[in-house]
C-alpha cells in the first residue's frame, strides 16, 4: 500500500475512534438519566418505591453496561489497527490499548452493571 492509502486508513480509523468514544460516554449519560428517572417515577402515592420501576431501570442499566463494554472492545480493536497504521505514516504517539483492569471506561461499565443488577434485585426482592 502507498502512503496516501495509509493516510486515508489512518483518518478513517481516527474518525471511528472519536465516534465510538463519544458513543461510549453517551451511554453513561443515558445511565445517569435512567437513575434520575427511576427516582422520579419510583414513588407511589404512599411515598414507597415502586418495584417495577427499579426492575425496568435495572434492565436498562444492565443493557447500557453491556453496550459500553462492546463499544470499549470496538475501540480496543480499532486502536490496534490505528496504532499500526499511525506508525507506518510516522505517528508513534498512539498509546497501546489498555487492559480492562486498567481502563476507566471498563470500571465505569462494571459499576453501571453492578448498579443495574442491584436495582433489579431491589425491585424484585425489596432488599
Amino acid at each position: 500500500m502507498g502512503a496516501p492509502d495509509q493516510t486515508e486508513i489512518y483518518r478513517q480509523r481516527y474518525e471511528t475512534f472519536r465516534h465510538l468514544d463519544k458513543l461510549r460516554w453517551q451511554m453513561l449519560q443515558i445511565a445517569v438519566a435512567t437513575g434520575s428517572l427511576s427516582l422520579a417515577l419510583g414513588r407511589g402515592a404512599e411515598a414507597k418505591p415502586q418495584g417495577w420501576v427499579f426492575v425496568i431501570a435495572g434492565l436498562v442499566l444492565f443493557v447500557l453496561a453491556l453496550a459500553m463494554e462492546r463499544i470499549r472492545y470496538g475501540i480496543t480493536m480499532n486502536n490496534i489497527v490505528l496504532k499500526e497504521v499511525g506508525a507506518a505514516i510516522g505517528d508513534h504517539s498512539i498509546p497501546p490499548p489498555s487492559t480492562s483492569l486498567s481502563s476507566y471506561s471498563a470500571w465505569v461499565a462494571y459499576f453501571v452493571l453492578t448498579m443495574g443488577l442491584c436495582s433489579i434485585a431491589y425491585g424484585i426482592f425489596g432488599v
